[in-house]
């Protein structure tokens, strides 16, 4: 029984290892096959993305310095002969200021001393134009003691009056006359016409000569009467002549000193008025020389002086601004600029410890180029514009005087068909082209149509829709229509070119 159990189970123990012999060879026979018929056995592994909507950016990057709005430095205002000495400081750094605040005030002996000599000028001028005013009263009270005896002695000019109311009624009388005498020899002409025709008898001619010849007998007579008045008229003015005349001269003359007066005090009160003016402007001098004014609301960025400091020329009191407003001034080439235009959205992205981007705008665009190579922009001498970057919303952590990167998109297309450069290939003349792999996972080449051309992508404008695979050739081989490709999708691919 032993003997029996134990060749059985030698016998099963030859069996199994026969059957595990045979199913590793078929296993091995299957491993083989598959291998062989596989089209992926075959494939060659591509780079590749799948495609999908996106946007397509074009910039133009710039570097520039951070400031604040109206950011300025407020210095000594003194003229270049002058110093002045710090009073009084009323700020500190990162003080909140309101626009005309007083900020510093100065100590500027020469301009109070300028001051106090305008004001003791204006004194003596006032005296003087006092002096000059009364003058015209005394020469007013002149003027009219001599028109009152030109006038007592022209109300007793009654005989030449007289001659002159005779000379006038002379005249008057002569022209009536003479309008009489017209029209009577007027009708006498009528009248001998009228007899010559037989129409009128020759006695109604006499009478009308006779009334003719006494009109102008009475015309003479009146002549001759207008000799005589102005005859008498002449001998009254020769009689009161001299002595209109002298006082008629001597009115001229108090007229021409009262005119003198008055001119002496229109120059006096010009004279006063331009010292008052000055002092005005000696004293807005001296104020602004000694009381330093915020031009902008806004805070203290920085203070460079200390009270008791004695000041020159141009020396820099203090920089403020107003962080309501952040913006970046930056340096274009001539090519970068001739793309940007006003209102074009910026990324200004901090440099440095401080991360983040923000959002601005193109607000100033320089419309000449100018020559930069002392600038800390400077582009190796490039003649470069100057442009105003002004952010959406004030960032709070942007220092002022800090340098930051700038992207300014100057072209965008949303939603658009896109690919890296990589992917298409343009090597030939027959315009460019991709590789695509459908479902069958074998190559597909497919000419397109390109659109903008931005910083990492190229718009595809027709040959390629949504949720296609594109593949890029591997660096080893070219690939051709119907070759076996094993699609590598680099997920990030797409994410860094959004």
């Amino acid at each position: 029984m032993g003997r029996d159990a134990k060749t059985s189970y030698q016998m099963g123990v030859r069996l199994l290892l026969g059957s595990g012999a045979i199913a590793v060879a078929g296993i091995g026979g299957y491993l083989a096959y598959w291998l062989w018929f596989n089209p992926n056995a075959k494939a060659i592994s591509v780079p590749a993305i799948a495609i999908e909507p996106t946007e397509v950016i074009k910039s133009v990057p710039a570097g520039g310095i951070v400031r604040l709005g109206n950011q300025q430095s407020l210095k000594v205002p003194t003229s270049a002969d002058r110093s002045a000495i710090v009073e009084r400081i009323n700020v500190r750094v990162n003080s909140p200021i309101q626009e005309g605040q007083i900020l510093v005030r100065l100590k500027d002996p020469e301009g109070q001393s300028q001051v106090n000599e305008q004001r003791l000028l204006i004194q003596k001028q006032q005296l003087d134009l006092e002096a000059k005013e009364r003058a015209i009263m005394q020469a007013k009270t002149e003027l009219e003691r001599a028109l009152s005896e030109l006038k007592i002695q022209q109300q007793n000019q009654s005989a030449l009056r007289k001659a002159e109311l005779e000379r006038d009624r002379a005249r008057e009388r002569i022209q009536e006359q003479k309008i009489e005498l017209e029209t009577l020899q007027i009708e006498l002409e009528s009248i001998r016409d009228l007899v010559d025709r037989g129409y009128l008898a020759s006695n109604e001619q006499r009478r009308q000569e006779q009334a003719v010849r006494q009109a102008e007998a009475a015309f003479r007579d009146t002549q001759k009467s207008l000799q005589e008045a102005e005859f008498e008229l002449e001998n009254q003015q020769l009689t009161i002549g001299e002595t209109l005349q002298k006082l008629t001269e001597t009115v001229r003359i108090k007229e021409i000193a009262l005119d003198n007066a008055r001119s002496n005090v229109q120059t006096a009160r010009r004279d006063l008025e331009s010292a008052q003016l000055n002092l005005i402007k000696s004293e807005q001098n001296f104020e602004k020389n000694s009381l330093i004014r915020a031009t902008t609301a806004g805070r203290v960025l920085d203070i460079n002086v200390k009270p008791g400091e004695v000041l020159q020329q141009d020396r820099t009191l203090l920089v403020i601004g107003d962080p309501r407003r952040e913006e970046v001034e930056i340096r274009l080439t001539t090519l970068q600029a001739a793309l940007v235009q006003l209102e074009q959205s910026a990324i200004v992205s901090a440099i440095g410890i401080i991360s983040g981007s923000f959002d601005g705008r193109v607000k100033e665009l320089g419309r000449v180029a100018l020559d930069d190579s002392n600038s800390s922009q400077s582009r190796g001498g490039q003649s470069t514009v100057k442009a105003i970057i002004v952010l959406d919303r004030p960032s709070q952590k942007l220092i002022p005087g800090s340098q930051v990167s700038v992207e300014i998109i100057v072209d965008r297309q949303d939603n658009a068909i896109a690919l890296p450069s990589q992917f298409i290939q343009d090597r030939d003349r027959k315009g460019p082209y991709v590789w695509v792999l459908p479902e069958s996972g074998e190559a597909e080449r497919r000419s397109v149509k390109l659109g903008l051309v931005g910083d990492t992508l190229t718009e595809i404008k027709t040959g390629l829709e949504s949720g296609e695979t594109v593949v890029s050739p591997p660096s080893d081989r070219p690939l051709e229509e119907g070759m076996k490709l094993l699609p590598l999708i680099n997920s990030e691919l797409r994410v860094n070119n959004k």
